[in-house]
C-alpha cells in the first residue's frame, strides 16, 4: 500500500496479536481460564505499557510500543537544491518526571502503551506553534543531512500480517546493527532570499526539475502574499493562540 499525505498506512489495533494467535479460545480447563485472564492483561497493557506486564509476561507474550517513525516529504526544497523531508514519530515517548521514573523503578516497563500516546497527541494538538512556524517559516530553508530509524520498533518496514500495509516503501533504506535507517535532508534554520538564492545547489535530485530554481519553495511563498492571504492567516493565528493559552491557564 503506498504512502499518502497522511503518512503510511499504519493501524494500531491491527498490529496487536488476536486472541487466537495468543492461543485463547472457548476453554474450560484452568490453564485456558488462566490464559484468557492473562489475554485482559495483554490488551490492557498494550493500552497502558506497550510491553507485556505480569500474567501476560508470565505466558510468554511479548510486545512493543507501537507506531513507526518515517520521512515524509515536505514539498519544499533546501538551499542546496536537496528535497525537505520532516521527520514523523509515532511511537509513544513515555511520561517523563518524577512518576514515569517511579514506574519503571518499580515494576520496570514505562508508560509507552497507546493512551499515554494519546494524551500526548492531545497536548501536542494544543500547541500551535508547530502550525505557526509552518506558516511563516521554512519559506527560504537551509537543511541538514540526518540518519534516524524508520519503521516500527521491531525494525519491520511492512507488517508481519499477511494482509498487513507496506510502511516504508523507499529503496535506499539502510539496514544496520539497530535496525533500518534513512538519511534524508530536514529543516535547520530560515534564510534570506538572497542567502537561499546564493547558496549553491550541489544536492539536486536531477528527477525534481522544480528542485533546479528553488520553485517549489517560491510558489508557496507568492501565494502567501496574496491580498487577503496575510490576514486571513493572522486571524486564525489570534484565534488558536487564545485558545491554547486560555486552555492552559485553565489547566
Amino acid at each position: 500500500m503506498s504512502e499518502s499525505l497522511m503518512g503510511p498506512a499504519y493501524s494500531y489495533a491491527d498490529e496487536l496479536a488476536t486472541p487466537s494467535e495468543l492461543g485463547i479460545g472457548p476453554d474450560g480447563s484452568a490453564e485456558g481460564i488462566m490464559r484468557a485472564v492473562a489475554g485482559v492483561g495483554y490488551y490492557t497493557d498494550a493500552i497502558g505499557f506497550g510491553e507485556s506486564t505480569a500474567l501476560a509476561k508470565a505466558q510468554g507474550w511479548s510486545q512493543r510500543p507501537l507506531g513507526i517513525r518515517y520521512f515524509t516529504d515536505t514539498g519544499a526544497i533546501c538551499s542546496n537544491g536537496a528535497k525537505m523531508y520532516e521527520y514523523i514519530d509515532t511511537t509513544p515517548p513515555g511520561l517523563p518526571g518524577r512518576v514515569g521514573a517511579e514506574i519503571q523503578k518499580t515494576m520496570g516497563v514505562s508508560l509507552k502503551g497507546m493512551g499515554p500516546g494519546i494524551m500526548a497527541d492531545a497536548v501536542g494538538a494544543l500547541n500551535p506553534m508547530p502550525l505557526f512556524k509552518a506558516i511563516t517559516g521554512s519559506v527560504y530553508p537551509a537543511c541538514k543531512k540526518v540518519t534516524l530509524p524508520v519503521g516500527d520498533l521491531a525494525g519491520q518496514l511492512k507488517s508481519p500480517h499477511a494482509d498487513g500495509a507496506t510502511w516504508i516503501t523507499d529503496g535506499d533504506t539502510a539496514m544496520g546493527p539497530s535496525g533500518p535507517t534513512q538519511t534524508r535532508w530536514v529543516y535547520d534554520r530560515d534564510l534570506t532570499q538572497e542567502e537561499y538564492d546564493k547558496t549553491e545547489k550541489t544536492a539536486i535530485d536531477t528527477k525534481n526539475a522544480a528542485a533546479k530554481e528553488g520553485f517549489t519553495v517560491r510558489v508557496r511563498y507568492e501565494r502567501a502574499k496574496k491580498p487577503g492571504a496575510a490576514a486571513a492567516i493572522a486571524a486564525t493565528l489570534v484565534l488558536v493562540l487564545g485558545a491554547f493559552f486560555a486552555t492552559r491557564r485553565s489547566s
